[in-house]
């Protein structure tokens, strides 16, 4: 079974929304009837995003990693909500 949803804490939630280095520009519903053309900027924010996510994706790809985790959220008291006992 793969998690598809993983409920997270507001400041980690808010930290990836608003805060965290973005791999894509903004794009509201105002601009969608005009998409932009070519290919995404490559400069160094776009970069450094994608950096970030690709190691957190690495990460998450480590048994020990992914052990730690399960700690934390057992730590945390998560075992009490199901998403988190199907992990």
């Amino acid at each position: 079974m793969q998690a598809r949803s993983v409920l997270t804490g507001a400041g980690l939630w808010f930290w990836l929304a608003e805060n965290g280095e973005k791999v894509a520009p903004r794009f509201p519903a105002d601009a969608w009837a005009v998409p932009p053309a070519g290919l995404p900027a490559r400069d160094p924010e776009r970069l450094a995003a994608l950096a970030q996510a690709r190691t957190l994706f690495l990460l998450g790809q480590r048994r020990g990693e992914r052990e730690a985790m399960t700690a934390a959220l057992n730590a945390a008291g998560g075992q009490r909500v199901a998403a988190v006992r199907a992990l």
